[in-house]
């Protein structure tokens, strides 16, 4: 895929997925096979499903959960982007702290 198209589908799903909470956006954006990489803990489901869930869940506890995208750099199938996220209501109860355990946290 082009540089730009795959910048394309990143800005979609930061603005679709997050800020507007259109989950079924991910459907077109992510490969059924798509695995995340990163330090969250559990096991998202691979795919769409696993994307949908996580956006489910932070908006559920963040319903006016904004994502705004200022930086992004990309070079062929490598992407990056910097940007802010911006809630102000979350529901009483809701947490997303790492475990202690969870690989990069230091304790």
């Amino acid at each position: 895929m082009p540089t730009e198209h795959n910048k394309a589908l990143i800005r979609r799903f930061y603005e679709e997925v997050w800020s507007r909470g259109n989950l079924d956006a991910a459907n077109a954006i992510f490969a059924a096979d798509y695995v995340r990489h990163d330090l969250r803990p559990g096991n998202p489901l691979p795919g769409p499903a696993g994307q949908k869930q996580i956006a489910a869940d932070f908006r559920a506890a963040f319903p006016d959960l904004q994502m705004t995208i200022d930086l992004m750099v990309a070079e062929g199938i490598w992407s990056w982007r910097a940007g802010r996220q911006r809630a102000r209501t979350p529901v009483p109860g809701a947490t997303f702290r790492r475990p202690a355990n969870a690989p990069g946290s230091p304790g």
